[in-house]
C-alpha cells in the first residue's frame, strides 16, 4: 500500500530531530508512499490562520492522490484545515499531542474521517466519552535498538538531559526552559545539557548569559548519537505547560527510558500516567519552577529506587515494530 502523509509542521531544519517525522520514516520504510507538509513556510509561524495552509500544494496533492491509497495525516492536536476538504481517499488522522484541552465541539470534524489514531489513554477515553467510536489506540514506536543502557551518571553535578527544542520565543516558557535554566542558577549542583535543533539558537544562548550558567549549560546544535552524551546523564527531562505542546508520549522521554535514565517530565504530559503509574522518575505537582525545584531534589533523594525500576520496565512497550504492525491492521 502506498500512502501519502501529510504533516502540518514544517520540516525540522536539523534532519531526524523530529518526533512526528521520525514516525513517518518508521512508515513508510514499512508501507510506502510520500511526505509532504501543508505549511508553506520553512518555519514555524502563528501569523499564518491554519485556513491556508497547504492551498499551495493543491495540484500536488491531487496528482499524488491518483495514484495512492491512503493519505495520512499528523496533527500536533486537533485543528481544522479546509485544504483536506480537497482530499478524495480515505484519511487517518493521527493525533500526536494530547487533547483534554479541546471541547467536543471543535473535535466534532472528526466525524469525516475513516479512522482517528490516538496514542495515549487519556485521548481515547474522551474520544468515547464524545462518542466519536472510529477511533483506535496505537501506541507510538520509537526506535531505541541503537540506544545502550549505561551506568548513572558520576556524583556531581546531577545532570538532567532535555531533548525538546522550542520553535518560537513563547515556548522558552511554556516548555518549561526558562524553569530549568533558573534552576540551573539556583543550584550549583546541577547540570543542564540541551539538545537544540537549529532553531532560536541565538535566543537561547542570551538566556544562559542572563542567567550566568555558561558553565553548567551544554548545548548540542547538531545532530549526535545519543550514546555519545547518556554516560554522563542522571535524568532525562522534558516539561510542557499544556499538553498540546509536545507529543503524549516523547520520544526523548522513551530514549531515556531505553538507556536506563530516570525520567522527570509535567502533569499535562500525558506519559506522566505512565512515568507515576511505573515509578519510573518524577512528576511535577505543578508547573512553577518551586515544583521543579522539589521533584529535582526528590529524583536525587530516592534515585536509586527510580533508576531500578526504569531497569526493570526498559522501553519495551514502545516497540516500533509493534507499532508497525498494529498500523497495518488499520
Amino acid at each position: 500500500m502506498a500512502v501519502l502523509y501529510l504533516h502540518t509542521a514544517p520540516p525540522p531544519k536539523l534532519a531526524q530531530t523530529d518526533a512526528g517525522y521520525q514516525e513517518t520514516s518508521m512508515l513508510k520504510s514499512r508501507f510506502g508512499g510520500v511526505e509532504l507538509s501543508l505549511f508553506p513556510f520553512r518555519h514555524p509561524s502563528r501569523l499564518l490562520p491554519r485556513a491556508a495552509y497547504g492551498w499551495h500544494l493543491r495540484e500536488r496533492l491531487q496528482l499524488h492522490e491518483a495514484r495512492l491509497l491512503l493519505n495520512h495525516v499528523f496533527m500536533p492536536s486537533v485543528q481544522h484545515y479546509p485544504i483536506l476538504k480537497v482530499l478524495n481517499n480515505p484519511t487517518i488522522l493521527s493525533i500526536q499531542a494530547g487533547i483534554d484541552h479541546m471541547t467536543e465541539r471543535k473535535c466534532r470534524h472528526l466525524e469525516k474521517v475513516a479512522k482517528v489514531v490516538v496514542n495515549n489513554p487519556r485521548d481515547a477515553a474522551i474520544l468515547e466519552k464524545w462518542g466519536i467510536d472510529h477511533h483506535v489506540l496505537v501506541h507510538p514506536g520509537v526506535a531505541t535498538d541503537h540506544i545502550s543502557t549505561v551506568p548513572a551518571g558520576r556524583a556531581q553535578p546531577f545532570t538532567l538531559l532535555m531533548a525538546s527544542a522550542p520553535w518560537e520565543k513563547g515556548q522558552f516558557a511554556s516548555k518549561g526552559i526558562d524553569f530549568l535554566l533558573k534552576a540551573t542558577s539556583k543550584r550549583s549542583d546541577l547540570k543542564l545539557i540541551l539538545l537544540w535543533r537549529g532553531t532560536l539558537f541565538n535566543e537561547l544562548q542570551e538566556r544562559i548569559r542572563r542567567w550566568g550558567v555558561e558553565d553548567r549549560v551544554q548545548v548540542i546544535n547538531e545532530v549526535i548519537d545519543i550514546n555519545q552524551i547518556m554516560p554522563e546523564v542522571h535524568a532525562v527531562v522534558l516539561l510542557a505547560s499544556a499538553t498540546n505542546l509536545v507529543k503524549a508520549y516523547p520520544h526523548s522521554l522513551v530514549e531515556g527510558l531505553a538507556a536506563g535514565k530516570p525520567l522527570l517530565t509535567s502533569p499535562a504530559i500525558p506519559m506522566s500516567d505512565y512515568i507515576q503509574s511505573h515509578n519510573l522518575g518524577e512528576v511535577l505537582s505543578k508547573f512553577t519552577l518551586q515544583s521543579l525545584l522539589e521533584s529535582i531534589e526528590y529524583l536525587r533523594q530516592h534515585y536509586d529506587q527510580k533508576r531500578s525500576a526504569v531497569l526493570a520496565k526498559g522501553a519495551s512497550d514502545f516497540d516500533s515494530q509493534r507499532m508497525l504492525d498494529e498500523m497495518d491492521h488499520i
